[in-house]
């Protein structure tokens, strides 16, 4: 593969409707107050993807990419808007991949420490063909395939269930990490 090569960018995201996004925050943060920092949280994740400039950016949403807040904010960003197919993260995740129909990463919102940089080196370590992945705690980071078939998301996904509930690491064997915290 060329070092050049495209590497797709896949942005994982529930639409920020109060009531639905951020619901374990709704406690502090009211349902509006949660619903606001999902499309904070989305918004820098999209202006993450595009600064990178390592291939297409695609917003894959639920329920539904047509929801005028995730409309509003893909209009300031060069990128696609999809919905995520039914199923659990994992099949969620592999039919990003999928659909890229190339090299591609999978990212979600919650890792505001995720920078630029850091899709730079996945793709370039991807463009080498070596999955990367990362997982910590509860919250995905990073999840990267040059094929959807590989078996790299799986195990994140079931690295990610297992996880220390204080943080602890846990990554696919075979696969190269990027500390991002």
């Amino acid at each position: 593969m060329a070092m050049n090569e495209p590497v797709a960018v896949a942005v994982l995201a529930k639409a920020p409707i109060a009531g639905f996004a951020k619901t374990r925050l709704i406690p502090v943060l009211g349902a509006d107050g949660a619903a606001r920092l999902q499309a904070s949280l989305i918004e820098r994740a999209l202006a993450t993807a595009c600064a990178a400039g390592i291939g297409p950016v695609t917003l894959w949403a639920t329920p539904d990419e047509n929801h005028p807040a995730l409309q509003a904010i893909g209009a300031r960003f060069p990128l696609a808007l999809a919905r995520q197919c039914d199923g659990d993260l994992g099949a969620r995740m592999l039919a990003a991949l999928a659909a890229a129909g190339g090299p591609a990463l999978v990212i979600g919102t919650d890792c505001r420490a995720l920078t630029s940089e850091h899709l730079g080196t996945a793709a370039d370590i991807l463009r080498r063909g070596i999955d990367v992945g990362r997982a910590a705690g509860r919250g995905r980071r990073l999840c990267a395939d040059r094929h959807a078939r590989s078996p790299a998301c799986a195990v994140f996904r079931h690295a990610l269930e297992h996880a220390a509930g204080d943080g602890g690491d846990a990554a696919a064997p075979q696969s190269t990490r990027i500390d991002v915290a």
